[in-house]
């Protein structure tokens, strides 16, 4: 038989007996309230663990939510940038052999001249060059008109009048240095004060 002490006097007591025969403590209720107290401590332990896994699930929920609204969010403003850039059509492409391989895009547009859907425009291809030293981008009022310059473009269109009076905007982009303007015109190049915005 095991003895234990009474947790009253201390005094050395059968593990299984009720009372302490000294002092008349009530073991069993002690043995009892300490498996009550245990239970309450197991309980409180699940409710605790309960609430963190669905604080975490919730959590993880969120997260999950989060990338699909932030390629819904990603995928409408493509689309709305995309609409816009379709006011403008891309007419002919030339790179230059010689060089830096510089590159040049003809481009017309259609209906009122759009300066916030060219700016889109100019940073998307900004954005896709990648081989080469100079990006040329020049939007003219419309196809037949749409030429490349007769020097090198890096010269531009200098002073040849007749495709002058047909540019309405010409995008400069350097990859060396990172110069990246949009210069548009009211009436055209060759007519007109020129407008600068840094792209």
């Amino acid at each position: 038989m095991s003895l234990v002490k009474c947790k009253e006097c201390g005094h050395s007591i059968s593990k299984t007996s009720d009372i302490c025969p000294k002092c008349g403590f009530n073991c069993k209720r002690y043995r009892k309230n300490k498996a009550l107290k245990i239970l309450a401590i197991v309980i409180i332990v699940i409710v605790v663990l309960g609430i963190i896994g669905t604080f975490t699930e919730q959590e993880q929920k969120k997260n999950d939510a989060l990338p699909s609204q932030i390629t819904q969010t990603q995928s409408t403003k493509t689309a709305f940038q995309s609409k816009q850039i379709s006011k403008y059509k891309f007419i002919n492409t030339k790179t230059e052999t010689t060089g830096h391989g510089n590159k040049m895009d003809l481009y017309t547009y259609s209906g009122k001249f759009d300066l916030a859907a060219l700016k889109t425009l100019c940073k998307k291809q900004k954005e896709e060059f990648t081989s080469g030293m100079f990006y040329f981008l020049v939007v003219f009022d419309n196809e037949k008109n749409a030429v490349f310059p007769k020097d090198p473009f890096t010269a531009q269109f200098g002073a040849e009048k007749t495709a002058s009076k047909h540019i309405k905007a010409l995008y400069t982009y350097n990859s060396l240095n990172g110069y990246s303007k949009l210069v548009f015109y009211n009436t055209n190049s060759w007519e007109s004060l020129s407008n600068m915005e840094k792209i």
